[in-house]
């Protein structure tokens, strides 16, 4: 069975090490699979920003649904990548 105790054993670390490095693995790679979500929407509409993209909603240069929604969840991509990274510091 996988446990933080025989992990640690098996590695020669202490338990806490392998905990706060996991846990750090850990909220890297969620960094990672929020950043990816974000690339795929700055290609999606050829923006760089979130206010770039409310900006070409805006203006008529997106379809406003569902861009919508993306800028939104952009937005909370962003806020949740601060969060993971004050929990990380």
């Amino acid at each position: 069975m996988l446990t933080l105790q025989a992990v640690a054993e098996e590695l020669s670390l202490p338990e806490e090490t392998l905990l706060h490095q996991s846990l750090t693995a850990f909220l890297l790679r969620e960094i990672s699979l929020i950043e990816a979500e974000i690339g795929q929407l700055r290609e999606r509409y050829a923006v760089l920003q979130p206010v770039d993209l409310k900006e070409a909603i805006s203006k008529g240069r997106v379809v406003a649904h569902p861009a919508w929604e993306d800028y939104i969840d952009w937005q909370n991509s962003i806020e949740a990548i601060r969060s993971i990274r004050t929990l990380h510091s």
